[in-house]
């Protein structure tokens, strides 16, 4: 697996799935400066 570096401009964790603000999980969707997905399958934190 090739190292990717990324600066994170946002963060959304949904209330309705962490009701107790506690994460064990998430998952990570890429988008170019343009706006446009780079991955179409989310990536899991445990990956």
């Amino acid at each position: 697996m090739i190292p990717v570096v990324a600066e994170v401009h946002s963060l959304t964790l949904p209330r309705d799935k962490t009701p107790n603000g506690n994460v064990q999980q998430f998952e990570v969707t890429f988008y170019s400066p343009h706006g446009n997905k780079i991955n179409d399958i989310p990536i899991l934190s445990d990956s």
